[in-house]
């Protein structure tokens, strides 16, 4: 019976865990809409968006009974460096190159963690993962093939991107070497603290105008930290502590999906044909990898 309820609680654990995930992405495909739509200058938004986010947490965590803590401080560092080195890079990114291509290529995540995972984790991947991880990495670069010959891509952006990969790569796996020392909300308060005070020095140090937003501004800086920040990293950090870290680096592929649609949607970015073929792919494979990851985690009948 035991075993039963605790198999049954993992398989909970689980769908709870890829729900937060999948909102997480749906909120982070929005940067890419914010980041093109704003008159900031890429490194202003982050300077602004970091310090009104680690704000924001900092209230809800005393409001929660929480509080600053400097062991939780510490062990935020490697998470906070990595998250502050992949905002700056990727703001800059977008600016540079197209949004399919700067979000693919910060989604290829997966790569690095199939070698990490099994390492650092001890997580056991079946072949399958590794099938349908490429699958899905196929499709999204498919989505980024459609995309070449327009007049926004440029290599400098790529590269940008590349940069930021390695930096939200080391957000998610310190994140989760974290996660059961710290909870979900005091992290996400910890790492934003400490990846503001990174950003701070880069964005004097920039000559990008720092001055006080306008209204306007100040209304994509709040959707940007609250909404699609602090809220997704929250939910992020959440997932990360209940399912593998390469279901967690490989349900982000939707991020350039989610992207690109509301890119067209909102600053009229066309779509091509091959664009929706490897978004339908991505999504497929996706899928395909939570209902197998639903599978082993449920308990036997």
């Amino acid at each position: 019976m035991n075993g039963g309820s605790t198999n049954s609680d993992a398989g909970r654990g689980t769908a709870v865990g890829i729900v937060a995930a999948v909102v997480a992405l749906l909120f982070w495909g929005m940067t890419s809409v914010i980041g093109r739509i704003t008159d900031l200058d890429p490194l202003s938004l982050v300077f602004h968006r970091l310090w009104l986010a680690a704000l924001f947490a900092t209230v809800v965590l005393y409001a929660r009974g929480g509080r600053l803590d400097l062991d939780h401080l510490r062990l935020s560092v490697a998470g906070g460096i990595g998250f502050a080195v992949d905002l700056m890079l990727f703001f800059m990114a977008i600016r540079r190159t197209t949004v399919a291509n700067a979000t693919v290529i910060v989604a290829m995540v997966p790569i690095p963690m199939l070698v990490i995972a099994p390492r650092l984790f001890g997580e056991k991947l079946a072949r399958t993962d590794v099938a349908w991880a490429v699958v899905a990495m196929g499709g999204v670069s498919l989505l980024v093939f459609g995309s070449t010959g327009l007049p926004t891509w440029s290599p400098a952006g790529d590269l940008l991107a590349v940069g930021a990969l390695v930096g939200w790569t080391l957000y998610v796996a310190a994140s989760k070497r974290t996660r059961d020392r710290v909870d979900a909300l005091s992290y996400t308060t910890h790492t934003g603290l400490v990846a503001a005070i990174v950003v701070t020095p880069f964005a004097l140090l920039s000559g990008q105008d720092l001055s006080w937003p306008d209204r306007e501004g100040w209304f994509w800086v709040t959707l940007s930290a609250i909404v699609v920040g602090w809220g997704g990293h929250l939910l992020m950090n959440l997932a990360i502590g209940r399912i593998p870290v390469w279901l967690s680096g490989t349900l982000q592929l939707g991020i350039p999906v989610a992207a690109t649609v509301l890119v067209a949607l909102f600053l009229d970015e066309a779509i091509t044909p091959l664009q929706v073929g490897g978004m339908a792919i991505a999504i497929a494979a996706m899928t395909a990898m939570v209902l197998q990851s639903q599978r082993r985690s449920a308990p036997p009948a």
